[in-house]
C-alpha cells in the first residue's frame, strides 16, 4: 500500500478536534458524533496492524476495502459500571 490514507487514530482524532472547536463556547454536543468510514488494514515491516481511512481517489483494489460504523460522545455514562456491581454484590450477599 503506498499513501492511500491516514490511520484511522489521526482521522478521527482530527475530525473530533475541529468539531469541538468549531462549537461556539459554552456549547456542547447534544449527540453522539458519528462515523461512517471506509478503510483498509495496513500492516508494517514490523507486523504491526493499523487501519487507514481512504483519501478520495485512493488507487485500492475494491476487494480491500472496508466500511466501519461507530460514534463518539462526550457525555457522561448514564451508569456508573463499578457502582452497578457493587450493588449486586451486596444484594447477593444480602445486605440491600
Amino acid at each position: 500500500m503506498g499513501d492511500e490514507g491516514v490511520s484511522l487514530k489521526e482521522a478521527v482524532h482530527d475530525s473530533i478536534t475541529k468539531i469541538m472547536a468549531g462549537l461556539p463556547e459554552g456549547i456542547r454536543l447534544k449527540d453522539d458524533i458519528k462515523f461512517e468510514l471506509s478503510v483498509i488494514l495496513s500492516k508494517d515491516i514490523s507486523g504491526n496492524i493499523d487501519f487507514k481511512v481512504l483519501k478520495t481517489g485512493a488507487n485500492v483494489n475494491k476487494e480491500e476495502i472496508q466500511k466501519i460504523t461507530f460514534s463518539v460522545t462526550d457525555k457522561e455514562p448514564e451508569i456508573d459500571p463499578i457502582k452497578e456491581a457493587e450493588k449486586k454484590l451486596l444484594k447477593r450477599q444480602g445486605l440491600i
